[in-house]
């Protein structure tokens, strides 16, 4: 799980108050002198998103797509066990 993810499930289990106390403290700190400026929250996204196509457009990336499409769950399960062994 990502850091951001782990961030993300912390943040749905505040009440609309903590959040809006956390966006206070977040715009508050990030103005600061000695804070680097924020970035654009879709840059993160944008990243991630290239490097998974990246992956998808590698060569025989959709010939191994196509195998884990047609595979059955147990071969799915023990390709998935195999690979946690190694």
């Amino acid at each position: 799980m990502t850091r951001v993810e782990q961030l993300e499930q912390q943040i749905v289990r505040l009440d609309p108050h903590e959040i809006v106390q956390l966006r206070d403290w977040l715009l508050e700190h990030s103005s600061r002198s000695d804070c680097p400026p924020m970035s654009d929250p879709l840059d993160a996204l944008r990243g991630e998103f290239d490097r998974e196509l990246a992956i998808l457009q590698s060569p025989g990336a959709s010939e191994k797509l196509l195998k884990v499409i047609a595979s059955t769950p147990a071969e799915i399960a023990e390709a998935a066990n195999a690979a946690r062994k190694s």
